[in-house]
């Protein structure tokens, strides 16, 4: 058989007796994932799965199994994670194992107690801003002065602390995001 449909088998003795049987063969696939989505926004991970199969999800940070249909996950922690999702159809099953990386996506995602700590704090020539990073996760960093105006901005910051040189900033006051709250920085000649 190559393809689905009408199938009939007939079966004859020796005394020229038959009998036929039926089938109608439908054509199934191997489970695949392509119709389940993961969106990871931050510490959340949302699933959607827009197909007929059935899934398992282990999200790799030792919380509870999920067979919701559309689940969403929040990570209490950053960090990279190993997720398996199990789907599963009238053909079998199939097990697809993704990392993921779950970094904070905005203000409320950071922890109450990150510290930050801005030495020396007001500056003439350079100023270093040491905070908690412990997973090394991606942080975007702007300094605004007190209007809101964006002065500088340094992308994918991994490490946990950033040298800031005076060079062409201005004498003003700036204040540093995103932090779960904002720092003030002095900078003076």
């Amino acid at each position: 058989m190559s393809a689905a449909g009408l199938y009939s088998v007939t079966v004859s003795d020796v005394l020229g007796c038959s009998s036929t049987v039926s089938q109608n063969i439908i054509e199934e696939q191997f489970p695949d994932s392509t119709n389940i989505v993961l969106n990871l926004n931050g510490l959340q991970l949302n699933v959607t799965n827009n197909g007929s199969a059935f899934h398992i999800l282990n999200f790799g940070d030792g919380s509870p199994l999920s067979n919701q249909t559309a689940p969403q996950h929040l990570y209490a922690n950053a960090g990279q994670y190993n997720i398996s999702l199990i789907v599963v159809n009238a053909c079998g099953s199939d097990t697809f194992n993704y990392q993921i990386t779950v970094s904070p996506a905005s203000l409320t995602d950071l922890n109450d107690d990150f510290r930050v700590s801005i030495r020396p704090n007001p500056f003439s020539d350079k100023t270093v801003i040491y905070f908690d990073n412990p997973n090394n996760s991606n942080f975007n960093i702007q300094i605004t002065d007190l209007k809101g105006s964006v002065i500088r901005s340094y992308q994918n910051v991994r490490s946990n602390e950033l040298t800031i040189e005076r060079k062409d900033l201005p004498v003003a006051i700036f204040i540093l995001f995103p932090m779960a709250k904002a720092y003030k920085v002095e900078n003076c000649r």
